[in-house]
């Protein structure tokens, strides 16, 4: 099971994760350790249960010594139901041996127990919390250096960016190609779990699924996520002005409204005014649902809970694979959205002089026919005038309507049709390459990558 690195946080900021544990059990809690300190006399958390006659204390200590050893002997003789006492660092020894002789009295909980505690009351919880203190830490180290450059640029004048370099396109390159990969990465896991229907699991299996979901956004942070990173920060190094440019060009988009909620939130220093806001939050919705009928609302199942969290990282990351692309188009034309236009231009003058050249090709093959009509090899086989005429009609209806796919179809039953023998090599030829450019057109409009293109065309390079 993946650990949550409870030495980061303070006492407090454990207290509010077991207050948030005993809410979801049920219990009524009072942060005794937040409200009344000075009276607090070794209980932090007053977890209670008045209809069942309930009542749990807990004290949370982050690493017990010597001198907590009378205020451990004082909370043993607490009247409760049960007693609970956290800690997450390892004791002294003398601590620990008073531990011993108090373990039929209190329940004592380590970091693994407090981990293990929080996976079973509120998945979603735990998760996060893993991930906001690994996986998200690079994205966090991205967003703050662009703001840093965004609120930099509003007071100062920008410079012109650098004109495209192999450098520069190479490091673009894989910044590229790691950030997609991301985003289509976390795409399949989230689409992998919404298919599922894993409403119903026994521990083992919920345990197996979340580790592997979790060992899953590990080695994509490793794989990925880590050397984008690494990426964004060196192009920023090298080529300043570039992004600044960036900064400007793009203020007005969403993706820069996006980015600013993109920040810790159960993080160290984060986790307290985020649980308290979202208890503020929880009483809101709570009257709401009293006046409604919750009777036939299911629980959020495993699948449902793991997909959705997926979803949610890849939004964030979805948008560092369109800075790239700006900052793809600012190297090469000056503009963050000078990429697309000049590839829609590019893309209509390419198809409009493939299908000039195809028509060409097409005029060629008929006026070859007329010319041999005479021969009656030729008008006795079943490649006639009436049956071309009605393919050239199809060929066409397909030019005009930029349909390359069917122009395939009706070309290779051209191609397919019986050829006088003195006629033969020549038609093969002729046939070859028109059937080279119908490709050629094909392959050209099945493109959907805009790199791809980039690749391939090395005018731009």
């Amino acid at each position: 099971m993946f650990q949550i690195p409870w030495k980061l946080y303070s006492e407090s900021e454990i207290l509010e994760v077991l207050t948030e544990i005993f809410k979801v059990k049920g219990y009524q809690v009072y942060n005794i350790h937040k409200t009344d300190r000075r009276g607090e006399e070794g209980v932090d958390l007053e977890c209670a249960k008045p209809a069942e006659n309930q009542k749990i204390i807990l004290a949370a200590k982050k690493q017990p010594g010597k001198t907590d050893i009378g205020q451990l002997k004082e909370f043993a003789e607490r009247p409760a139901t049960s007693r609970i006492y956290v800690y997450v660092n390892e004791p002294s020894t003398a601590f620990k041996n008073v531990m011993e002789k108090l373990r039929n009295r209190i329940s004592f909980w380590n970091a693994e127990t407090l981990t293990y505690e929080l996976f079973c009351t509120d998945l979603r919880f735990y998760i996060f919390m893993i991930l906001e203190n690994s996986f998200e830490q690079p994205i966090y180290q991205i967003v703050d250096s662009f703001f840093e450059v965004y609120f930099r640029v509003e007071k100062k004048k920008v410079k012109q960016p650098l004109k495209a370099t192999p450098d520069m396109l190479n490091l673009l390159w894989v910044a590229k190609d790691r950030s997609s990969s991301l985003h289509k990465s976390l795409r399949t896991l989230q689409l992998l779990f919404e298919e599922m229907n894993m409403s119903e699991v026994d521990e083992e299996i919920k345990k197996a699924m979340t580790f592997a979901f979790l060992r899953s956004m590990e080695n994509l942070k490793y794989e990925n996520l880590d050397q984008l990173q690494s990426h964004f920060s060196e192009f920023l190094d090298k080529y300043p002005a570039n992004f600044e440019q960036f900064c400007k060009q793009t203020k007005g988009r969403s993706n820069w409204t996006s980015w600013a909620v993109i920040r810790p939130t159960l993080s160290p220093r984060y986790i307290t005014k985020t649980l308290e806001d979202g208890r503020e939050s929880a009483q809101r919705w709570k009257k709401l649902l009293e006046r409604n009928d919750t009777s036939k609302m299911k629980p959020e199942s495993l699948s449902e809970t793991l997909g959705d969290i997926a979803r949610q990282v890849a939004n964030e990351v979805d948008m560092f694979e369109d800075a790239v692309d700006d900052l793809f188009s600012i190297g090469l034309f000056g503009k963050w959205d000078s990429m697309r236009e000049e590839f829609a231009r590019m893309s209509k003058e390419r198809s409009n002089e493939l299908k000039s050249a195809i028509r060409k090709e097409l005029k060629a093959i008929k006026e070859e026919i007329d010319q041999n009509l005479k021969d009656e090899r030729f008008q006795a086989s079943s490649f006639s005038k009436e049956v071309f005429a009605n393919y050239e009609g199809e060929l066409k209806q397909h030019l005009s309507l930029n349909n390359f796919l069917l122009l395939q179809k009706t070309y290779s039953r051209i191609v397919a049709l019986e050829s006088p023998t003195n006629l033969l090599d020549v038609n093969k030829r002729r046939n070859e390459k028109v059937k080279a450019l119908v490709e050629k057109a094909i392959q050209m409009l099945n493109k959907k990558d805009l790199w791809d293109d980039i690749k391939a065309s090395k005018s731009l390079c």
